[in-house]
C-alpha cells in the first residue's frame, strides 16, 4: 500500500516525530514523507528578535511552505498516487491558497483513506485555517487526537469518526531499567535532578515556576544537604538568576536526549491553566513514564488522567510547586518503587508498540476500537 504523510515539520522536531514519523519509520507500507517547513529556517524565524527581520523570516518560512505544499501535492497527484494520505496538523500553515486548496481537494476525493491527526488545540491558536479545517473535517476518513477534551472541540457528527490516541516515544524501547533506576538512587544520595523538556514555544510555562523551584532548592539544601538541578532541555535556554536552584541548559537533540533522561530524577511539566494548555496531550509526561521516571505536573487538562498517585503528583497552583522537596517521590527509600510503577503504567496504556499497531490497523482499515 502507498501511504503519503503529511507533516509541518521533520525528525528534528518533536511534534512531528513523535506524533506521526517514528511509526512511518517502522510500519511496513510503501510511504511518501512530505515536510513542509524547512527546519534551518524555522529555527533563524524562532530565533528573530528584531520586527523587521521576524517579518523577513515569516515570509520566507511561510513563503516556502506554501510552494512545497505546491510541489508535493503535484507528486502525488500526478506520480505517486496514494492509496492513503496522513496530515498531522495541517498541510498549509495560517492559509489555503486557492490553488493548493483545487489540488488538495483532488488528491483527497482520490485516495481510499484520508486520516487527519493532531496533538495541541490547533484551532484556538489559528495554526489552521478555518477553510483547511472544514476540508479535513469533510474529508477525512478518520480524525485522531489525543484525548477527550480535544475531540470535544470537533463538531457531533466528526465525533463519530474520532479516535484517541496519546503521543508516546520509542526511541527508550531498549532501555535496561534496573540498571537505570540503580543508578538514578546513587545519584539521589546527593542531588535532585528535575528534568524538563519542551520547545521555545512552551517556555513560558517554566519561566513562570522558576522563583518556586528556587524557594524549593533553599529549602531541600536546608533539610538534608540535596541539590536540586534543573536540566532545561528545550531550543532556547532558561536565563534566570537563581541563589540555589542551579540550572543547566541542554540543546535538544535526540542523540543526548536519552543519556540527561537516564541520569535525571524526576520529570516536570509546569503548566498555566488556559484554553491551549488544557488542549495539550501530556506528551512530556508520557516520555519521562517511558523511562519509568516519576512525574510532577500542573493538574491542568489531560495531566489529571495520566498521572496516579502512585508515580506522580498533580500540583494545582503555582505557589505548590516551592514544596515539591516535601513530596515521597523524592524519598531515597521510597523513590524505586514510583520509578517501576511510572514505568508499568506507561507500558500498560502508552506504549509504543500499541500505538504502532493502531497506526498500521488504522491505515488498513482494520482497527476496532
Amino acid at each position: 500500500m502507498k501511504v503519503s504523510v503529511y507533516t509541518r515539520s521533520g525528525e528534528n522536531s518533536p511534534s512531528s516525530y513523535y506524533r506521526i514519523l517514528q511509526y512511518a519509520n517502522k510500519w511496513n507500507y510503501n510511504t511518501s514523507k512530505h515536510i513542509i517547513v524547512n527546519q534551518k529556517i524555522y529555527m533563524k524565524r524562532n530565533a528573530s528578535v528584531y520586527k523587521k527581520t521576524k517579518i523577513f523570516w515569516n515570509f520566507i518560512y511561510y513563503g516556502l511552505a506554501y510552494i512545497k505544499l505546491f510541489a508535493f501535492l503535484l507528486y502525488d497527484i500526478m506520480i505517486f498516487k496514494p492509496e492513503c494520505v496522513i496530515v498531522s496538523r495541517e498541510f498549509s500553515p495560517k492559509l489555503l491558497f486557492k490553488i493548493n486548496e483545487k489540488l488538495l481537494k483532488h488528491l483527497l476525493h482520490n485516495c481510499n483513506n484520508v486520516i487527519w491527526d493532531f496533538d495541541d488545540d490547533i484551532f484556538i491558536n489559528k495554526e489552521i485555517s478555518q477553510k483547511e479545517s472544514d476540508l479535513l473535517m469533510k474529508l477525512s476518513d478518520t480524525i485522531i487526537v489525543t484525548h477527550a477534551g480535544l475531540k470535544s472541540k470537533l463538531p457531533v457528527q466528526q465525533q463519530e469518526k474520532t479516535y484517541l490516541l496519546p503521543t508516546t516515544d520509542g526511541d527508550f524501547s531498549d532501555i535496561k531499567l534496573e540498571e537505570v533506576i540503580n543508578l538514578r538512587k546513587i545519584t539521589l544520595k546527593e542531588r535532585i535532578n528535575l528534568i524538563w523538556i519542551a520547545t521555545q514555544s512552551s517556555i513560558s510555562n517554566l519561566l513562570a515556576i522558576i522563583p518556586e523551584l528556587d524557594l524549593a532548592a533553599k529549602e531541600l539544601k536546608k533539610t538534608d544537604g540535596r541539590e536540586l538541578i534543573l536540566n532545561v532541555v528545550c531550543n532556547c535556554e532558561v536565563k534566570n538568576k537563581t541563589d540555589y536552584l542551579v540550572i543547566k541548559n541542554i540543546t535538544w537533540s535526540r542523540d543526548i536526549i536519552k543519556d540527561v533522561m537516564y541520569n535525571s530524577h524526576i520529570g516536570i511539566m509546569p503548566l498555566d491553566d488556559n484554553e491551549f494548555n488544557r488542549g495539550k496531550g501530556g506528551f512530556k509526561i508520557i516520555q519521562y513514564m517511558s523511562t519509568g521516571m516519576p512525574v510532577i505536573a500542573s493538574s491542568v487538562g489531560f495531566n489529571n488522567s495520566i498521572i496516579k498517585e502512585k508515580f506522580g503528583v498533580l500540583v494545582s497552583s503555582k505557589n505548590e510547586w516551592k514544596d515539591i522537596y516535601k513530596q515521597n517521590i523524592i524519598d531515597i527509600d521510597k523513590y524505586e518503587d514510583y520509578c517501576y510503577n511510572s514505568y508499568n503504567e506507561y507500558s500498560e496504556f502508552y506504549s509504543f508498540e500499541k500505538n504502532l499497531k493502531f497506526w498500521e490497523e488504522i491505515i488498513r482499515g482494520t482497527y476496532e476500537s
